[in-house]
């Protein structure tokens, strides 16, 4: 029998000085996202700030996969489920891009066993279908994370303004996720 983690999450918040430095110039002292609501930020350690949790790389999943039986993960991000509460449509297209290229670079370069999902700046629809062709077809993820809520959210996730991304995952076979946070 073959077990699959199909929603595995990286803790980039221990890891986002790094991801900073896939920022563009004039946005690497800033937040990449911003902080989760109420509900999901300190629900599993109230109290605890999430960067303060043990730093967890590509090693450390491919043990727990070993060590669990897991033949392969698809990793989310855990602070950038917050990606839909970016107002400004072009700092969400450069958070998106960094972090799909940090996931890459860090993670999925490491082992075929860890594959992504990229995050999409919805906010500009036809730059989320140009970011979500450029993850699967370029850096080989499996689809991307489309966030529940936010004020990046220009309309309910069925309506026809999301159509095109739609279309674009169908052409690529890639799947979307609806992701709380």
């Amino acid at each position: 029998m073959r077990i699959i983690d199909a929603d595995g999450h990286v803790s980039e918040q221990s890891w986002m000085d790094e991801i900073k430095h896939y920022m563009p110039g004039g946005n690497s002292n800033s937040n990449v996202f911003p902080r989760l609501d109420h509900l999901h930020q300190f629900f599993l350690r109230p109290g605890v700030p999430p960067e303060a949790g043990r730093r967890v790389g590509p090693d450390e999943w491919i043990e727990f996969l070993d060590d669990a039986g897991i033949e392969w993960t698809v990793l989310y991000p855990t602070a950038g489920l917050a990606v839909g509460r970016i107002a400004s449509e072009d700092f969400a297209v450069a958070a998106c891009r960094a972090y799909n290229d940090w996931l890459y670079n860090r993670f999925l370069r490491v082992s075929p066993r860890l594959k992504g999902m990229a995050l999409i700046p919805v906010q500009d629809v036809p730059m989320a279908v140009a970011e979500l062709r450029r993850a699967v077809a370029e850096l080989g993820m499996s689809g991307a994370m489309l966030p529940s809520n936010g004020e990046g959210l220009r309309a309910h996730l069925g309506s026809k303004l999301y159509w095109p991304l739609y279309e674009e995952a169908e052409r690529l076979g890639c799947s979307l996720a609806v992701h709380g946070g």
